[in-house]
């Protein structure tokens, strides 16, 4: 991959074989404009391990994050007990930060939440 396919010169479709008529310009996989184009439609998934979250936080931190998860609909509790990692891309993220950043401001939040190396 990729052929490409542009309009007005810029990329607007990539394509693992040649698409006769309007993909037929092949550009390295690590080209500039393949790279951009690609992080443009696909979200980065970020990976938090859930563990490095309660290692960061302090024992008061913890017992705020335990209360705000026990007051949560089973759904939810259940769907944070059984895994492993918080993704970006999930849909428990935005639920999750916005609740850290209400608990322990933004800065913390980000702190708390940094994404795991």
């Amino acid at each position: 991959m990729p052929f490409v396919q542009r309009v007005d010169g810029a990329i607007v479709g990539v394509y693992a074989n040649e698409q006769a008529g309007y993909a037929e310009e092949w550009l390295e996989d690590d080209d500039a404009e393949v790279e951009a184009f690609l992080a443009s439609i696909v979200p980065k998934l970020t990976v938090i391990y859930k563990a490095d979250i309660w290692r960061r936080a302090t024992e008061e931190e913890a017992e705020i994050i335990d209360a705000q998860l026990n007051s949560q609909p089973i759904r939810l509790r259940r769907m944070w007990q059984d895994s492993q990692i918080l993704a970006t891309t999930d849909e428990m993220y935005a639920p999750v930060k916005s609740a850290f950043e209400s608990a322990f401001g933004v800065e913390r939040a980000a702190e708390l939440l940094e994404p795991t190396a």
